[in-house]
Order: C-alpha cells, then structure tokens, then sequence
C-alpha cells in the first residue's frame, strides 16, 4: 500500500518548488508593472498634456510585453493547481480505500475476540458442570487396575483421563450387572 502512495507523495514537493518559481517570475512582472507606471505617472505630471487616449493606448503597448509574459505563468499556475487538486483527490479515494481495510481488518478482530470470548465461557461451563458420574461411587483406581491387568501395563499416565473414566464406568457396570 505504501509503495503506490509514495510516487505521487514525492511529487508534492516539486509542485511547491514550481509554484514558487512562478510566483516569483509574477512578482517580478508586477513589479516591472508598477514601476512603469509610477515613473509613466511622475512623467506625465511634469510633462505636457496629452489627450487621455493617446497616454492610454501609450500604457497598453508599454505594458504588453510584461502581460505577454505573465499569461503564460498564469496558465501554467493554474496547470500545477489542477493536478494538485488531481492528487488530493487521489490521495483521498486512497486514503478511503486504505480506511476501508483497516475498518474489515478491525471488525474482524473484533469477531475473533467476540468469539474467543464466548469460547472460553462454553469451556468454563463444560468445567465446572456437575454430571451424575461424579456421584456415583465407583472402585478406586487401584482396585480397577488389580482386576483390569491389561490397563495397568499402560500405565495411568499414558491413558487420558477422559478414556480411563470411561473404562472405569464400564467396568463398574459389568460388576453391578455380575
């Protein structure tokens, strides 16, 4: 995931580096823009006077060079400002898709925990159940292996206990039955 967001995350920085280049080549253009301006303003006070159309279409040709310029930076600045908002928005459907992972993945783990749960309290109840077989009275383990010899061999420690109890009601049913 962090390999697809990285190429587009290094290309912040070179937006940044462009828009402050073009912002600086602007600023130069206005101030070109302003200067001309005062000094045609200064000029025209100590200057005869002229019909207001002819200064005004004096200001427009001395000024197209810098308009000329500027438009093209103008251009490219709105350029930079659309693949930034591309980006953002790419950013954005990533950053969902990413949350949407992160969002199963967390509801998953909160399934397992649930379910953990509610195992471990089954098996606590299977624990501490009560069955009739722990009221009956049944021979000891000793006097089961003095007449079940064929057991004894294994040894208790090698019969799960599960099987040993089971082996030991059944010999306890045969006895009743005798």
């Amino acid at each position: 995931m962090d390999e697809e967001i990285q190429p587009i995350a290094e290309q912040q920085p070179a937006n940044w580096e462009k828009i402050d280049a073009i912002a600086d080549r602007l600023m130069l253009l206005a101030n070109q823009l302003l200067e001309s301006k005062l000094s045609r303003a200064s000029a025209s006070s100590s200057s005869t006077i002229t019909p207001p159309e002819e200064s005004f279409v004096d200001e427009l040709e001395a000024d197209e060079n810098s308009i000329l310029l500027a438009a093209p930076l103008f251009a490219r600045l709105k350029s930079i400002n659309r693949s930034s908002s591309s980006m953002v928005s790419s950013f954005k459907s990533q950053t969902q898709l990413i949350r949407n992972q992160v969002d199963q993945i967390h509801l998953d783990l909160q399934n397992l925990i649930y379910e953990r749960r509610h195992l471990e309290k089954e098996i606590k109840k299977c624990q501490e159940f009560e069955s009739e077989y722990q009221n009956i009275s049944i021979h000891s383990l000793e006097e089961y292996f003095e007449r079940n010899p064929e057991d004894k061999r294994d040894g208790p420690e090698e019969i799960d206990g599960h099987e040993l109890m089971i082996k030991r009601l059944k010999f306890e049913l045969s006895e009743r039955k005798r």
